[in-house]
């Protein structure tokens, strides 16, 4: 009986003390975790933000069980060398690797593919390869990483993390609608399993998509999201990375002195922590905001400014913006001959660098170019290439900006049906990714060509649909547009 009381009591003592134990482990594992995250992402050598948080996890956890007292310490001040010492030794060549590649990407980089071609089974390590192929501009390389990876083989985490490499390419081609579906999906995976950095890094794609489909009200709710979790994790490069977006978000908007408070407060974090690429990236953005608000002259010095820093540090991603900046600037001045300039440059270097998305913006700035001019056979040439099914990531958004453009030309030929043909087109792309703003616009043309035509009972019904849709996304330039157009339609 004596006995079976001191045993009652030590496994009382067991139950109560057990649990308290455990949490203060994982209370110590996520302390040690959030300072060598911290500390990484601000001693990175990296140009973007990598971070996989499960097998960081598993790094400090090994350094914790093992006692490694002296490599922790220094992995919390962003010293890797003594952590990798330790993890090739006990053989951890995986575990090693990703460190090394959130430490610097371009210098892993090869020791990940060696590793891949050992182990081209091992999709995890694909994975990292495909997002550091796709944040150095090589997107066919990532895409042919992802194309590899079996989904049914992926576990949770490296599923989400699929999920949103796949939105990102979706995004790319304008296929708005998959990509936010993909997106949610993985913010959803990275929230159950608490990896907040990655959670956080796809609430700003998801605020990205909702911001270029002009859904400003749930792309800010998904950047403050990001921000808070960034927040949350003390995590202050990537905050400025969404004051940038959120920034973007606001100048879109028309939002101006909100738009720049976000850029001023981005800059002030990526130069106290001396980020030059970072800081010509906001430049970028300033000149776009100023060439918003007509300041020409301030927009051109900005956007120089942001070119000299980027080819300074030959960051050609960078580059070709300014390029492209600089191009609706003069366009905007009706240089037209400098804009076409400006914006052939641009074109080649995303071309180059296999960025379809801007070469396509960037021809389509050519063809305004050669439409301002009345150059509209040339323009229809350069319009054509985009909207041919072969291209290089076809594009449902750029495509119908094509045909939009497209249509304007026959209008402007008198070719009236041909015209009508060609905005139907472009309506039909922009409902399949239920982009407002595009539907609103080919309504407005399509009623145009109807009243042109004389059915001025369609062409009411047509620009009545065009201001719903309009209204609808809360664009009320684009309804003062319309509303004058068919004003002065109707009185003449």
């Amino acid at each position: 009986m004596k006995y079976f009381e001191y045993i009652f009591f030590i496994v009382f003592l067991c139950l109560c003390l057990g649990p308290i134990i455990l949490s203060f482990r994982s209370i110590k594992k996520q302390y040690f975790f959030r300072l060598v995250q911290r500390a990484l992402l601000l001693k990175s050598k990296n140009d973007f933000s990598f971070l996989p948080t499960d097998d960081l996890k598993k790094i400090v956890q090994l350094l914790l069980a093992k006692k490694q007292k002296f490599a922790l310490a220094k992995l919390c001040d962003g010293d890797i060398k003594p952590t990798v010492a330790f993890l090739k030794k006990h053989k951890k060549t995986f575990l090693t690797l990703v460190l090394q590649t959130i430490f610097d990407a371009n210098k892993a980089c090869p020791k990940l593919k060696k590793f891949i071609r050992e182990k081209p089974k091992y999709y995890p390590a694909l994975l990292y390869l495909a997002y550091v192929y796709l944040q150095n501009g090589e997107k066919e390389k990532a895409l042919l990483c992802l194309n590899n990876i079996a989904p049914e083989k992926l576990k949770k985490i490296s599923a989400a993390q699929a999920l949103y490499l796949q939105a990102f390419f979706d995004l790319d081609d304008g296929n708005m609608l998959p990509s936010s579906q993909k997106a949610n999906a993985a913010a959803k995976i990275f929230k159950k399993n608490k990896a907040f950095f990655e959670e956080a890094q796809t609430y700003c794609l998801l605020g990205v998509i909702y911001r270029t489909a002009i859904i400003c009200d749930v792309a800010q709710m998904m950047f403050d999201t990001a921000l808070k979790i960034f927040k949350n994790q003390n995590l202050v490069l990537q905050q400025a990375d969404v004051y940038g977006n959120l920034g973007m978000l606001m100048a879109i908007q028309q939002r101006f002195a909100e738009a720049d408070d976000y850029y001023q407060k981005a800059l002030e974090i990526f130069s106290a922590h001396r980020k030059y690429i970072k800081i010509a990236e906001i430049y970028n953005q300033q000149a776009l905001l100023l060439l918003m608000q007509n300041d020409l002259v301030a927009a051109q010095n900005t956007a120089t400014k942001a070119l000299q820093q980027h080819q300074k540090h030959k960051e050609l991603k960078g580059v070709a913006l300014s390029y492209d900046i600089l191009a609706q600037i003069a366009w905007n001045r009706k240089n037209f001959d400098t804009a076409f300039e400006q914006a052939s440059l641009a074109k080649e270097i995303y071309l180059k660098n296999k960025n379809y998305s801007a070469a396509f913006e960037c021809m389509h700035l050519l063809a305004l170019t050669l439409f301002s001019q009345e150059k509209f056979d040339e323009a229809e040439k350069i319009l054509r290439q985009i909207t041919k099914k072969n291209v290089p990531h076809f594009s449902n958004f750029h495509t119908a900006n094509a045909y939009n453009l497209l249509g304007l030309i026959y209008l402007q030929k008198k070719d009236l049906d041909r015209a009508k043909a060609l905005f139907n087109q472009s309506l039909d792309l922009e409902q399949f990714n239920n982009r407002l703003s595009g539907i609103a616009t080919d309504y407005a043309n399509i009623g145009l060509v109807e009243m042109k035509c004389g059915n001025f009972e369609q062409a009411q019904k047509t620009i009545h649909t065009a201001l719903e849709y309009a209204k609808a996304n809360h664009d009320d330039e684009l309804v003062e547009l319309i509303n004058k157009n068919f004003n002065l339609k109707s009185e003449s």
